[in-house]
């Protein structure tokens, strides 16, 4: 898949790059870069504010191997 969406984090368009069967969504945002969201914290992911958003973001960026793109896959204050 690759559709025009809203980044969960800026809000600006980005890519859906999901793959078939993933629980999950994975974008490509030309602001925040490429990451994935897990399915289990989609929901919870969207009720945080900007700035945590963007710390989980940041978080997951920090703790991505070199060959993999961000997972947010849960939220710590």
């Amino acid at each position: 898949m690759n559709t025009v969406i809203l980044c969960e984090i800026c809000g600006d368009q980005a890519r859906d790059r999901t793959p078939p069967g993933y629980d999950g969504v994975t974008i490509s945002c030309p602001r925040c870069g490429n990451y994935s969201i897990a399915g289990s914290v989609r929901n919870e992911f969207r009720q945080l504010s900007l700035g945590e958003r963007r710390k989980a973001l940041q978080k997951a960026i920090a703790h991505a191997s070199l060959l993999a793109e961000p997972l947010i896959a849960g939220h710590e204050p």
